[in-house]
């Protein structure tokens, strides 16, 4: 899921660049949302922690309102999410010196009074494209549900648990969730080095682990999307080894 945070105070401009995404994203097949909409960075940080898991992909004003400053924001986004895009606004140019001093990896710094859309749309075809690529070299496996066939891309799979009805499966995505009939030990032969079978009725992806905890009475692993994943006394320590 590609996911859209956009801070700007300026409400004209924040809805011209909200007009600006939506009907870019209407034409596109790759499933894009605006996830969040402020005009100050309140809130903004804890958002980002709870969808790390997502494509982010920031506009930020630099100036906003209560004096915050949008490129102390994006160095907090920095320490959560690596792999957002970032995109600056500003009515300000010589501010684009200080992108290189809080070392943020900004994809653009537009300024306000040149073609804003224009750049905008730039900035999201080199986006979109790029996933596009990546996407149609990523492995996937194939599951039925009934008369459907899902196609499952390996970077877009949270977990693969065993459910209370024999044989089924449930697989939990970025998306959402699917259930299936499969043995979860053939799946498990399938996958990569991105997985590890934390459990003998779970499969994560560990890419997406976000805290383990090892009470031993209450082994469990907390993914990004909020969900507990099982885990076994047997593969802790094994697991811990991996992720170091």
């Amino acid at each position: 899921m590609i996911n859209f945070i956009i801070c700007e105070d300026d409400e004209i401009m924040a809805k011209k660049v909200v007009s600006i995404i939506n009907n870019y994203i209407k034409k596109q097949e790759n499933k894009a949302s605006i996830g969040l909409i402020k005009d100050s960075g309140e809130g903004v940080i804890d958002y980002v922690k709870q969808n790390t898991h997502k494509k982010n992909i920031y506009i930020l004003d630099i100036n906003l309102k209560n004096n915050q400053n949008g490129m102390h924001i994006a160095k907090e986004i920095r320490k959560y999410d690596d792999n957002g895009e970032m995109i600056f606004l500003t009515s300000y140019t010589t501010m684009v010196m200080y992108i290189f001093k809080y070392k943020l990896r900004a994809l653009d710094f537009i300024d306000k009074q040149d073609n804003i859309e224009q750049r905008i749309l730039e900035n999201l075809e080199n986006i979109f494209n790029k996933l596009s690529n990546k996407k149609s070299k990523e492995p996937f496996i194939m599951v039925k549900c009934g008369t459907r066939t899902y196609v499952l891309k390996f970077d877009e799979i949270i977990n693969i648990q065993t459910t209370s009805i024999n044989g089924k499966l449930r697989a939990s995505t970025i998306d959402g969730q699917i259930e299936f009939y499969a043995n979860l030990k053939d799946i498990n032969k399938n996958l990569d080095e991105r997985f590890y079978r934390s459990h003998r009725g779970c499969i994560i992806n560990k890419d997406y682990i976000k805290m383990i905890n090892k009470d031993i009475y209450n082994l469990y692993i907390l993914m990004t999307n909020g969900e507990k994943s099982l885990l076994s006394r047997n593969y802790v320590r094994e697991l811990m080894s991996t992720n170091d």
